[in-house]
């Protein structure tokens, strides 16, 4: 067992341990003795122990609802046509899958800072070159489709976006709501921006249930397993923390990816 793990983990869920059966042991003596106060304690105490034994399945509850809420979503078509202007705040650190949105010839795609949202600050460029081979290593399929000869670079770049235009959270989105889910959930939400307000296209929210072993359940309790992400548009699954982006905003704007004329 790591040094670390013993001192922020086992000695402080010990102490608490101990104090809760120290308190449960002192309300029994209390009520042997009969004094007052010592049943009210002994109820609190095992209200306590109850609450951190079975915390997963007052979480199964919580995550249930959640899920209601999410499959309750009503969700759009785009009014556009292709191709889409995509811009994506909060763009992920690896832009395979935006590159291959771009090199399907479906999507301008530019990153922008929520700091402006009216305007974009990089772009994705297509262009011919000899180092695609080394440069595009995943989400490769539509490169793979001119022999590796032409694929996308992310540039710096700035302008306005168009009035009418797709956006995508990749993470945290919008409907994620922060109080509650933020700090253990992780969303995709793809809206398309028109003149005449926001409307949602697809969304994708963890449901990621607590551990469930006694060492969780005494110790812990709050590491959770991984989980799916359900799209309420497509009620297409997805892996979450790495989820197919390609798919998500494909079948968000009702495109089938088998549909493609990939190379075209």
């Amino acid at each position: 067992m790591h040094p670390l793990v013993f001192i922020f983990v086992l000695v402080p869920f010990g102490a608490m341990w101990l104090f809760l059966f120290g308190s449960l042991i002192y309300a029994v003596v209390l009520i042997q003795s009969q004094r007052r106060g010592g049943r009210w304690i002994a109820f609190i105490v095992l209200v306590l122990m109850l609450i951190i034994v079975f915390r997963p399945e007052w979480d199964d509850v919580l995550r249930g609802i959640r899920s209601y809420q999410i499959a309750s979503l009503q969700t759009d078509s785009p009014t556009s046509a292709p191709p889409y202007h995509l811009t994506v705040f909060d763009a992920p650190s690896d832009e395979s899958a935006l590159l291959a949105l771009a090199e399907s010839g479906l999507f301008d795609v530019t990153i922008s800072a929520q700091m402006n949202p009216t305007r974009f600050s990089q772009k994705i460029v297509v262009e011919e070159s000899d180092k695609c081979m080394t440069r595009r290593t995943s989400f490769v399929q539509f490169t793979a489709a001119t022999g590796f000869k032409r694929c996308g670079r992310l540039i710096s770049a700035s302008g306005a976006l168009p009035p009418e235009h797709l956006v995508l959270w990749a993470d945290p989105a919008p409907l994620l709501q922060r109080s509650r889910w933020a700090d253990r959930q992780r969303a995709l939400q793809l809206s398309e921006q028109t003149q005449f307000g926001t409307r949602l296209l697809a969304y994708c929210e963890t449901n990621s249930p607590l551990r469930r072993t006694l060492f969780d359940r005494l110790v812990i309790a709050f590491r959770r397993t991984m989980s799916d992400c359900r799209n309420p548009a497509t009620q297409d699954i997805y892996r979450i923390p790495h989820p197919d982006l390609v798919t998500f905003v494909l079948k968000g704007v009702g495109i089938k990816p088998a549909d493609i004329a990939i190379g075209k």
